[in-house]
């Protein structure tokens, strides 16, 4: 489906957009879109990684009376949990070591338009409060100053966990959830929409090929073919980068099946075995039993890191070494935590660490025990 096609499948819904909806579920994901979009509530998008939210998000924005205003995105899971509140509401000059000069957030720059959270599942419980207040009292502060500013922004939250799950485990508030769960959408992996893998590999070699050879290519009925029957557990993400490979190796003008069978090869063929919720990508397989086992430490977080990385190498500039040494803390203390049975003290012991910079570090980290 494109653009002149898009308002009769779904009204309501404002071309121009990138979206292909041949497939009866993207046909839902827009009819779903065009009811909300004039409506004056936030929206929660589900699905795998991968799976163009934040398209459908934009699309959602340019379908109402907001796609005027800005439109505002934050990967939550790409920002450290000690400067995600200054992203979010912004801070005043001299709120903390290196604030030279007052800025505005992402809540702030969003006004009156439309603030996509990306992997809202992926926010510490801290924050959850935080927002959870923003989004009942509808006004925040910056960091630094008390001063309320008024929000009048829409909330798209996104998000490829199993909030749910994550609800009954004490990692992600019940109040939240059910604040961000007003209307749900569901966005369909790529296995389950094949309608659209001939449109979407088509447009990636055109665009593809206009901006690494200059020119944009094409692709046979073979090649087609054996795309369609790919499984794809990296969904529309792993498609982009499977043609872009293909048109970089590629000598020809018509990708054929020979130029994508090899690189379809390297990807594990059982998309339950390799999920993209379970954050696996095509860089990186998963480990055998065997190997996970026996294999040193450093040489498995590298395995592990490997994706995530080239993952975010490929997105907006951040803190990556702050981002990773948050994540590999948290991992240990709730590790040695669980192991003590929440034994602060002996937890303190075994990390070699004073008891008050433990204390200080779980609530940094949102893993102050309730």
């Amino acid at each position: 489906m494109m653009l002149d096609e898009i308002r009769a499948a779904a009204p309501g819904i404002a071309a121009p957009h990138p979206i292909v909806a041949h497939s009866p579920a993207m046909r839902t994901v827009l009819s779903l879109i065009g009811r909300v979009a004039s409506k004056q509530i936030d929206v929660l998008l589900l699905g795998e990684s991968g799976t163009g939210k934040e398209l459908v998000a934009k699309a959602l924005h340019l379908s109402s009376e907001r796609k005027q205003k800005p439109f505002v995105a934050l990967n939550v899971a790409a920002i450290a949990q000690e400067l995600i509140e200054s992203e979010l509401f912004g801070s005043e000059k001299g709120a903390y070591t290196g604030a030279h000069e007052s800025r505005p957030g992402k809540f702030e720059l969003a006004k009156d338009g439309t603030l996509f959270l990306d992997e809202i599942g992926e926010m510490s419980l801290e924050m959850q409060t935080k927002l959870l207040r923003v989004l009942q009292e509808r006004e925040f502060e910056r960091v630094g100053s008390h001063a309320p500013i008024a929000f009048t922004a829409r909330i798209v939250a996104a998000t490829n966990k199993d909030l749910e799950r994550a609800v009954n485990e004490r990692r992600f508030r019940e109040d939240l959830f059910y604040r961000l769960n007003v209307f749900p959408v569901h966005v369909p992996p790529l296995r389950e929409r094949h309608e659209d893998i001939p449109v979407l590999a088509r447009t990636f070699a055109a665009e593809e090929g206009k901006a690494l050879r200059g020119f944009a290519l094409e692709l046979s009925d073979a090649a087609i073919a054996l795309l369609a029957e790919h499984p794809w557990p990296g969904n529309v993400r792993e498609l982009k980068n499977t043609i872009s490979r293909a048109v970089i190796l590629t000598a020809k003008h018509t990708l054929d099946q020979e130029d994508l069978a090899p690189l379809l090869r390297e990807r594990p063929k059982e998309h339950g075995a390799a999920r993209a919720s379970d954050k696996v990508t095509e860089e990186q397989p998963l480990l055998a039993p065997p190997d996970f086992m026996t294999m040193p430490l450093e040489e498995l977080v590298m395995k592990r890191l490997q994706p995530f990385v080239a993952k975010f190498c490929e997105g907006p500039t951040g803190d990556l070494y702050k981002l990773v040494e948050a994540q590999m803390e948290r991992a240990l203390f709730r590790l040695v935590l669980d192991r003590t049975r929440g034994n602060q003290l002996r937890a303190a012991e075994i990390l070699g660490l004073n008891r008050n910079t433990l204390r200080k570090k779980l609530r940094e980290l949102g893993l102050e025990r309730k």
